[in-house]
């Protein structure tokens, strides 16, 4: 595409998504907007200030809950923002647009650079469009400012701190074209295959022809979350899906219901069953608080009794426990795959999800590695082989 037609085409997206989420939108320049120039083109840190504070808000949480550590000013037009999350400790790696006014000394940012539904349905995301009348630069040193006087200082570096940057995932195999999943189901291993809910039946891979195998039958309202043994744990996808089922493809052996046994109505969301504590982790948010937690429960007798909650209050589409960590698809601004530490519920490492353009819902550990599906942007399911990544105190050990 020619340089002034991508300019012209963004600029009026630009102007389109402007008011999208914000309370009170910001004043784009009145120049021409054009790529930035090659003084401000790079990866910068934030070394004082802040910038963005309002970007990504919390349910149940007031103030500021991420923090911009770093970001890339493209020649072409696009950039990334890194973010820190203060509730989880997760990182995340935000696409942009990023646009320069020469006669304004003006700097925007547009979000509309990430074109999954994970991002653009994100409840706590605020904003879409920064912009900054205020650039000034060195060889090193960056420093902008929005309307409202926020100051960023910011300085060059030739490479991102790897403290700052999600790791990535080693791929080793991905499938096409498999049966779209349900939003609201994750991924599991089931009979030595994968297993998980389409829109209209319970699909299988089999993990040794890596092929779509033979369904299970219907959903009936069976979103599958993990197994325990010969067991599923579901939710229904209905009613604020606040209770938690443990089946076989027939029958129905436990209800977890948060009303009888947990003080009141819980929205479940994700959940795994650890084989070594033989305790099933829910994460939600009660109806009246929507604050998210994880809860511990013991299900071998009854009722089911909550052993510990952990605050944990971003959501997350998919919950796997790999023998030591939780592993979730948590969702910041857009998606990241997290490693949990289970004594605390914080975030150890991030992973930047391996396709940025498909929206990412199950996460399971099978014989090879870490499994994942998703749906991309033509609204077919894809499954995903990764690699297994090693503990971070068996990464320190190996350096």
């Amino acid at each position: 595409m020619p340089r002034s037609v991508l300019l012209t085409a963004l600029a009026l997206l630009l102007t389109q998504t402007a008011c999208t989420r914000d309370p009170v939108s910001p004043a784009l320049p009145t120049g021409t907007l054009t790529y930035a120039p090659p003084e401000l083109v790079g990866t910068w840190t934030l070394e004082n200030g802040s910038m963005m504070d309002d970007f990504v808000g919390g349910l149940a949480t007031f103030g500021v809950t991420t923090d911009v550590t770093a970001i890339r000013i493209g020649s072409d037009g696009t950039g990334d923002v890194w973010l820190r999350d203060r509730l989880t400790d997760a990182k995340d790696r935000v696409r942009a647009f990023v646009f320069y006014d020469d006669d304004d000394y003006t700097l925007v940012f547009d979000f509309a650079a990430e074109p999954t539904t994970d991002f653009q349905f994100n409840l706590a995301v605020n904003r879409q469009t920064y912009v900054y009348p205020i650039v000034s630069r060195t060889a090193r040193a960056l420093r902008i400012a929005d309307a409202d006087g926020r100051v960023a200082l910011l300085e060059r570096v030739s490479t991102l701190p790897n403290e700052l940057d999600p790791k990535e995932l080693e791929v080793l195999a991905r499938y096409d074209g498999v049966p779209r999943p349900q939003f609201f189901t994750d991924m599991v291993l089931f009979n030595g295959d994968l297993a998980y809910a389409s829109s209209v039946q319970l699909e299988t891979f089999s993990l040794t022809t890596q092929s779509v195998g033979d369904p299970l039958g219907p959903v009936s309202s069976r979103m599958l979350q993990t197994t325990q043994g010969g067991f599923f744990w579901t939710h229904c996808a209905c009613g604020g899906s606040r209770d938690a089922f443990k089946r076989t493809l027939t029958t129905v052996f436990d209800t977890v219901s948060s009303e009888d046994e947990m003080g009141g109505p819980i929205t479940f969301r994700a959940m795994a069953y650890d084989p070594m504590a033989d305790r099933l982790w829910l994460h939600g948010r009660p109806f009246d608080s929507q604050f998210g937690q994880f809860w511990v429960m013991n299900t071998n007798g009854e009722p089911d009794v909550i052993d510990r909650s952990l605050s944990f209050n971003r959501d997350l589409r998919a919950l796997a426990f790999d023998g030591s960590d939780l592993w979730g698809i948590e969702t910041v601004a857009t998606q990241v795959v997290v490693r949990i530490d289970p004594v605390d519920g914080k975030v150890i490492e991030s992973y930047e999800i391996p396709d940025l353009d498909v929206s990412w819902s199950g996460l399971v550990f099978g014989p090879d590695g870490m499994y994942l599906l998703g749906t991309t942007l033509d609204d077919e399911g894809v499954i995903l082989l990764a690699s297994r990544p090693a503990a971070p105190r068996m990464e320190l050990a190996s350096e």
